[in-house]
């Protein structure tokens, strides 16, 4: 808990770079209704107007009301956030709350804090707590989280769309239309963010600008601002990207920012863009948590080799009277194996005197190079294979390690037993004889001969000499086909193993740039930021957030403050459920204490 609390101190410090040297004040309403001009939001003088947001939640999901009002007065909260340095609140709501008629599930409990609310339905609550947000001067966007009520998002829970199995497209335009009318007369409720995280619904895909009523979610924004404007022209239209909000770059298919006469100059887009988002952060991760095994096979493999190489000039062939070479007197124990112990050397030497390891870490590493270079690529183009995002080809490379790591660890094992065999060849007296020219990397089962009589007597019952005939047979099989490559070419074997190492920590120490972080975002949003093939448009960050301090939560900031965007954090209130911890959160869960001061 201290560390966490720790990681979040931080987290509110690294915010409150974001804002240093910007205009992150109140709004007066001299300056309302907002309006868009080139990628900047701006007031009536048409003087720039920073969007310094916070997301406060709870009303979209099942408990009807904000979080935190059990806790602290309405008031108070909003009071809180204004002194943490905040202009704006991103206020989401559902359908559910809207159209049905719903009460407050336990009051008593979730309303602890507000007695004065308590009776009122959820919408008179969501009224309560927008007229206290608007009072203390804070702007309000709201956010149509989603339809029924409950926690988003998930690839699975129905809501992808801006239609439901509950709710058609009808009814969402609906809801749109009577909400804004609600709060027509408040000039603080200045903007309407049309859907949350548009995304996959189960195997549908949202597009954007394929004119498919079903999926095109360009389509259906323009109509869902029209729906809006048709209630309160003054608003804000704040139009997501698809794929959980993330893709803007197909925006320029279909700029309904120019082509609808109706979203000139009154269109903001919006994105979100967490830890787990990013291909390039959770593979800097994910190779940073690999670099320490990798090490460990490598100095294993290493030590194999310099042992072997070693070996070999200590313990050179001996020669017989009769002018044969005598082999290592373990494998010659081999063939006094009982019967047991024989089949079993026989079934060993099916599966590991062939180089089926070795051909099958040369296709894993292959696999694991295609998966992450495509990962990588998607991940820099902003784009995904149908329901795949970048992330999942990280997740895969990591099975990748794992399926090399139980190769490596039966190839270096089978290699240390023939290390080990070979370690008490100078307590040995005898040995079988071969001709001069088999060698001990080659000696196969079609090269043994006849034991000597010394041999032949000895008892294979012993344990010793079962324990000495098994690390013998085994290790005998092993230095067949599957070993003899990699001893025969030890020198070119040791640069590939610490080549990959190398490889794969320039790879780590490449994702974890910011270099590799910005191109992710801007392949994203950068059209609309850079005006290229379409014109400019504001771009608003209205989810981000974390809960330790790394690259991820460092390199945000950092992007906000290079690309000056407007942004939205998550979240203010301290709890996520009733009694249970926000992580991410600015506040604590009696949503007052801060974890540090913003400004």
């Amino acid at each position: 808990m201290a560390y966490l609390v720790k990681a979040l101190l931080i987290a509110v410090a690294l915010l409150q770079r974001v804002a240093e040297g910007v205009e992150a004040e109140l709004v007066p309403l001299t300056e309302l209704p907002l309006h868009t001009k080139g990628r900047f939001v701006v007031g009536k003088s048409n003087k720039r107007v920073k969007l310094a947001c916070v997301n406060y939640y709870g009303a979209s999901q099942r408990q009807m009301v904000q979080n935190g009002l059990n806790r602290q007065p309405l008031a108070a909260t909003a009071v809180r956030i204004v002194q943490l340095g905040f202009n704006c609140i991103r206020l989401p709501f559902s359908l559910d709350m809207l159209l049905r008629n719903m009460s407050v599930p336990h009051p008593e409990l979730t309303l602890a804090a507000n007695p004065a609310l308590q009776g009122l339905s959820p919408m008179q609550v969501f009224d309560e707590t927008v007229s206290a947000l608007t009072k203390v001067g804070l702007l309000v966007i709201l956010n149509n989280h989603v339809s029924s009520a409950g926690w988003c998002c998930s690839d699975s829970d129905g809501e992808g769309l801006w239609y439901t199995e509950r709710y058609s497209e009808d009814e969402w335009l609906q809801g749109l239309k009577l909400i804004t009318h609600r709060y027509r007369s408040d000039p603080r409720v200045a903007g309407f963010d049309l859907r949350n995280e548009v995304r996959q619904n189960g195997l549908v895909l949202p597009t954007w600008g394929s004119n498919d009523l079903k999926t095109d979610w360009a389509i259906a924004a323009v109509k869902g601002a029209k729906a809006v404007l048709a209630e309160n022209p003054n608003l804000l239209i704040v139009v997501s990207g698809i794929h959980f909000g993330m893709r803007l770059s197909e925006v320029p298919n279909r700029p309904i920012h120019e082509e609808e006469p109706l979203l000139v100059n009154r269109t903001m887009y919006t994105t979100h863009f967490y830890y787990g988002w990013s291909f390039d952060m959770v593979a800097y991760d994910m190779i940073g948590r690999n670099i320490p095994w990798l090490m460990g096979f490598l100095i294993w493999f290493l030590t194999l080799l310099a042992v072997d190489g070693w070996k070999a000039q200590m313990l050179p062939r001996t020669a017989s009277a009769e002018g044969e070479v005598r082999l290592l007197p373990m494998v010659e124990s081999c063939i006094n194996c009982p019967d047991l112990l024989q089949q079993a050397c026989s079934e060993f030497q099916s599966v590991a005197t062939g180089r089926w390891e070795l051909v099958l870490v040369g296709a894993v590493l292959a696999l694991q190079a295609c998966l992450f270079c495509i990962g990588e690529h998607l991940g820099q183009t902003c784009g995904h294979i149908h329901i795949v995002s970048p992330p999942a080809f990280v997740v895969l490379s990591n099975v990748c390690f794992m399926m090399l790591y139980v190769l490596w660890a039966r190839i270096l094992l089978a290699y240390t037993f023939v290390i080990l065999s070979w370690s008490s060849v100078g307590s040995e007296e005898q040995g079988v004889n071969f001709p001069r020219d088999v060698s001990l990397e080659n000696a196969g089962s079609d090269a043994l001969v006849m034991p000597t009589e010394g041999a032949q007597n000895e008892d294979p019952g012993s344990v010793k000499r079962l324990a000495a005939n098994a690390v013998a047979c085994c290790s005998r099989r092993m230095c067949g086909r599957l070993l003899q490559p990699v001893r025969k070419r030890k020198t070119v074997a040791a640069l590939a193993a610490m080549a990959y190492l190398f490889v794969v920590s320039a790879l780590g120490q490449r994702s974890g740039s910011y270099s590799q972080f910005r191109g992710e975002l801007d392949a994203c949003l950068g059209p609309l930021l850079t005006g290229q093939g379409v014109a400019p448009a504001p771009v608003w960050l209205s989810e981000f957030g974390s809960d330790v301090k790394d690259n991820y939560f460092t390199f945000i900031t950092e992007y906000l403050k290079e690309r000056d965007l407007d942004f939205a954090y998550w979240s203010i209130n301290g709890e996520k459920r009733f009694n249970e911890s926000e992580s991410y959160a600015l506040l604590q869960d009696d949503n007052n204490a801060v974890r540090q001061a913003w400004r």
